[in-house]
């Protein structure tokens, strides 16, 4: 039990639920997870309790997973962000561009 109880966080990256394996629970993600579709978090996110991500107007569904950018206002417990608000759809980012190479 944390003496201090629930910290509350506000996190943005890509939520993810993968419906194709077991428990199909949503995650938020950080990271490269955007580097190939459809994007993928395994186990490295935070697991998301309060929202329903197929729902969310902006998701995209593709091969059963669905997933968007998002900002989760909420409170963090362990490894889980239980949602005290609404899901927002995260600001754009810019994509990540490798530098140009000189020429040979």
């Amino acid at each position: 039990m944390d003496p201090h109880g629930p910290l509350r966080v506000r996190a943005t990256g890509m939520l993810i639920r993968d419906l194709r394996h077991g428990t199909g629970k949503t995650r938020i993600c950080v990271g490269a997870v955007d580097r190939i579709l459809p994007p993928q978090c395994g186990d490295r996110g935070l697991a998301v309790n309060g929202i329903n991500i197929k729902r969310l107007s902006w998701t995209t569904r593709l091969f059963g997973v669905v997933y968007g950018g998002a900002e989760i206002v909420g409170t963090l417990r362990g490894r889980t962000i239980t949602a005290t608000e609404p899901a927002r759809r995260a600001p754009k980012q810019p994509r990540y561009r490798s530098p140009a190479l000189p020429p040979c």
